[in-house]
């Protein structure tokens, strides 16, 4: 999605074809208030290159503000979400991860930076890929991100990783 605003994805099943950009969907240039429910949503199993291009979700580091991923399921790829903002003084803002099921990401489930005012609730990541660095949820940068009631099961490494973090001017 390119500057692409007020879609609603629902019931769906989404497969990443490439191993090496092996990104199911992108969230680019302004691609704000869309909502993603109920979806099957796969990456590559293995993949070549770096691990942000194989992302099953990614957002680029623009404005995709009040994005709803919500009661999908999320398998593969080197994350199951990477949304990266702009920059830590210019964040990207109001995103909710609720209710995902994420199962064998290389890398991690969800990674956020350059974020604030967001949620990640009620997922269930899993993994049994021996990644040196996985990290179930890893949030860089943000602000005022709420994190609650996720299960974590991971058999290498963190279930959840902060770094600089800060509070909301």
């Amino acid at each position: 999605l390119i500057n692409a605003d007020f879609f609603v994805f629902k019931n769906l099943t989404f497969k990443a074809l490439s191993r090496d950009y092996a990104t199911a969907i992108s969230l680019i240039g302004g691609s704000d208030n869309n909502s993603f429910l109920n979806n099957v949503i796969e990456g590559s199993y293995t993949y070549l290159g770096f691990p942000d291009y194989a992302a099953v979700i990614f957002s680029d580091a623009s404005y995709n503000h009040n994005n709803l991923i919500s009661n999908n399921i999320i398998e593969f790829g080197s994350y199951g979400i990477l949304f990266v903002g702009p920059s830590s003084s210019d964040p990207v803002k109001d995103i909710i991860i609720e209710r995902n099921l994420f199962i064998n990401q290389k890398a991690g489930g969800i990674e956020m930076e350059n974020a604030e005012a967001s949620i990640i609730r009620d997922n269930q990541i899993s993994s049994t890929i021996q990644y040196s660095n996985y990290r179930g949820i890893n949030i860089h940068a943000c602000n005022a991100v709420q994190i609650t009631k996720n299960r974590i099961s991971v058999e290498f490494r963190y279930g959840i990783y902060l770094s600089n973090m800060g509070l909301p001017d």
